[in-house]
């Protein structure tokens, strides 16, 4: 008896297998379905396009660039389009490398690439270059005469006051508020906790 239930397990196992591979073998798969035709990958997804830009917060009116990389398509042989605000600068094939300039404080621009694949595709970046800079400016508490043309020396041990006057805007071109900012002041590399927050 128990070697007759052993003996149906296997059969009924087998019949499953022989039923599966037949209705398997009757159906028929259709492969364009499940690649993306605008991006040449397989539907839902995305190439992932790196992206280094040098400095990472520019200041106004300085020189910036912006290096492509991808380890999924060859972009040297792709048609690679770039445009600031709108307004196309550049077209050219392999073009992974974009310079330009920093525009000028309180000013945001919107730099837009355009990479048309060799293979078939397209992938679209978009970066907001926003200047920001920071005026420091120290004041030397020590002592200058009442007919002194100009800024006080510090001198040996002397207690020097530093304020920062921060320029930053919003992605809208709005200036941020100084009081809604939080600093981090150091000296030699050692975080001021007393003087840093908001």
């Amino acid at each position: 008896m128990k070697y007759s239930f052993t003996v149906l397990g296997l059969f009924l196992v087998l019949c499953v297998t022989l039923f599966s591979q037949d209705a398997l073998s009757q159906q028929v798969f259709d492969v364009s379905s499940l690649v993306d035709p605008n991006t040449g990958l397989p539907t839902g997804v995305e190439e992932q396009i790196s992206a280094q830009q040098i400095p990472s917060i520019p200041k106004a009116g300085e020189r910036v660039s912006i290096r492509l990389t991808s380890y999924l398509s060859d972009l040297n042989k792709a048609n690679i389009a770039w445009s600031i605000d709108g307004k196309i600068i550049t077209t050219q094939q392999g073009a992974t490398l974009f310079e330009f300039t920093a525009p000028q404080s309180g000013r945001t621009s919107t730099i837009t690439v355009r990479i048309e694949k060799d293979g078939g595709g397209v992938v679209s970046k978009t970066f907001v270059i926003s200047p920001a800079d920071v005026d420091l400016i120290y004041e030397a508490q020590t002592y200058a005469h009442p007919f002194f043309k100009g800024k006080k020396r510090y001198t040996s041990e002397a207690v020097v006051d530093f304020i920062a006057i921060p320029n930053f805007t919003n992605s809208n071109g709005t200036q941020i508020s100084a009081t809604g900012l939080v600093y981090t002041w150091k000296i030699n590399g050692t975080v001021q906790q007393a003087s840093s927050g908001y």
